[in-house]
């Protein structure tokens, strides 16, 4: 895998373009740490049970048709047990199912605070289907019956509550997959095809073949061990148990190597760490010693190995969940570190710039000064464009902490840049000349305060002044604009590619007033960088 620095791969800052709930947070190390073991936790009690309730099942469904096709009982008896010990009952359906779905979902947005959040409807899609898809299956399950003219309105509500468990369980890993990427997270609004990824249909194939196979490993557990301890003594019905749990098992085990390795080789490098390839090895070694288990029981069918495998699977299961934390934390724990260092030095700026000396500014001096401004400058200096003199907002970032200077400037004005003529004295007073100054002053530091606040909600999520996000560091192409106000304008509205090293930078449907602002911020932080 490629390497990747710490700034390349977590300088992603609290800001965002994609409309998320809140504002962009930080989050302390501790509190992210807390955040991703919960999300195991939520996890750990949720998927196996969702696992077994789509592989239970589809079995059950196939062993109900196999079984009025044969006229046999074995397999009815066996569809029956099946669908009722992976459901247990509605409360434990719903409550396992359903519950912790809740949390996972308010972890998740935690997690990506300051980015895009995975859009609510999404999860009140998923939960949606989930519930509905359980409906139908203790529906199936309570209008089971052995008679041979089962209704078709049962199986296929069976078959409906099944399909409807494996779409959410689709929409879901497809909704979360974009945690491991944080890269592609800024284009997710305008370009959602950016939620669909290799990564993300080789991992729900993964847990597609963790559901069928903790389904095996719970057949050969709960059934054929009930069948041993005598509650069913036919020893043809165990070896159907046993026989369809190890074919139901063994396949699955030996396609999760596989898919750990693509799951790998498709991760994102930004996610990737020597902790995420032992863990995977460490799943690999897992299934590889339930296939070792499993083809004992072909070959031994009265062996008492069959607890190993559901056991395994459960071992399984945690090493999965701790290896997507290890790749959640690879991707977003040192940009929780940089969140927090970006917030530390914004708040020093702040405590900076209120012990920057203040112009007096009553309403009466600033209203005087808007005066002068119209009659006497507006003529020959604009605050956003060229006129005769440069923009405004090209030149006022050197007199914000040096009014004085200002102030002397426009008492008796000097050539500066020799792309303009000259200005001359305007034979203002010492009042004029004080309020003037104050206005054009307030009139720029309110139009970079919005520009901030722009820049943090919009700009920040994919550009650092000092470091590469997404974007190239400002300091790097802010330079070509000290002097061209306008074509930093023009690109932050109708951004085009420049540098192939970069992704292209999305049309963010700023206002002419936000891309004034904020075109007025960056250039008075670069100013302050000099």
């Amino acid at each position: 895998m490629a390497s990747v620095s710490f700034l390349e791969k977590n300088a992603f800052y609290q800001g965002n373009s994609m409309g998320s709930l809140g504002e962009g947070k930080s989050l302390s190390p501790e509190f992210f740490t807390l955040l991703r073991y919960c999300l195991a936790l939520a996890l750990l009690i949720h998927l196996p049970f969702i696992g077994m309730a789509i592989g239970g099942s589809a079995v059950s469904l196939v062993m109900n048709f196999l079984g009025r096709e044969k006229k046999d009982q074995a397999y009815l008896r066996f569809s029956k047990e099946l669908i009722e010990t992976v459901t247990v009952n509605k409360k434990v359906l719903f409550f396992f199912g359903l519950v912790p779905l809740l949390p996972v979902a308010l972890i998740y947005q935690q997690l990506l605070a300051g980015f895009i959040t995975v859009p609510w409807l999404i999860w009140l899609f998923v939960f949606v289907v989930l519930f509905f898809g359980f409906t139908l299956l203790a529906f199936y399950r309570a209008t089971f019956t052995f008679q041979s003219d089962f209704p078709a309105i049962s199986f296929g509500t069976g078959t409906m509550g099944h399909l409807m468990l494996v779409l959410a369980s689709l929409f879901y890993i497809l909704g979360t997959g974009i945690i491991f990427d944080p890269e592609t997270l800024p284009f997710l609004q305008k370009q959602i095809i950016y939620v669909i990824s290799w990564n993300s249909f080789l991992k729900f194939c993964l847990y597609m073949a963790l559901f069928f196979g903790i389904t095996g490993g719970a057949i050969l557990f709960f059934i054929d061990g009930r069948s041993r301890g005598g509650e069913t003594s036919d020893a043809e019905y165990r070896k159907l148990a046993g026989r369809t749990g190890t074919i139901l098992a063994f396949p699955a085990t030996l396609l999760i190597p596989l898919l750990v390795v693509g799951n790998l080789v498709t991760l994102p490098d930004i996610a990737i760490s020597g902790g995420v390839f032992a863990i995977s090895g460490a799943i690999m070694i897992l299934a590889m010693a339930v296939c070792v288990i499993l083809s004992l029981t072909f070959n031994n069918p009265e062996g008492r190995s069959h607890k190993y495998v559901f056991t395994l699977y459960i071992l399984i299961f945690l090493a999965v969940l701790v290896n997507d934390n290890f790749a959640i934390g690879n991707a977003f724990l040192e940009r929780s570190v940089a969140l927090r260092i970006q917030a530390e030095e914004k708040k020093a700026e702040q405590e900076a710039l209120r012990g920057k000396p203040e112009i007096e500014k009553p309403a009466a001096s600033l209203q005087m000064g808007e005066t002068v401004y119209d009659t006497r400058c507006s003529s020959c200096h604009l605050f956003e464009s060229r006129l005769v003199g440069p923009p405004l907002h090209e030149v006022l970032p050197k007199y914000r902490e040096n009014p004085e200077g200002l102030k002397g400037f426009i008492r008796k004005p000097v050539l500066v840049n020799p792309d303009y003529p000259p200005m001359l004295e305007q034979g203002l007073t010492d009042e004029e000349i004080e309020s003037v100054a104050s206005y054009i002053l307030d009139r720029y530091a309110t139009a970079v305060e919005m520009g901030s606040g722009v820049f943090e909600k919009r700009c920040s999520g994919c550009h650092s002044f000092d470091s590469r996000v997404v974007g190239p560091p400002l300091h790097e192409v802010l330079p070509k604009y000290r002097n061209n106000l306008d074509g930093l304008r023009g690109f932050i509205g109708k951004p085009v590619k420049v540098n192939p090293d970069y992704p292209p930078m999305p049309e963010q449907g700023l206002t002419d007033e936000e891309i004034e602002s904020v075109a007025s911020y960056v250039l008075d932080v670069l100013g302050s960088k000099k």
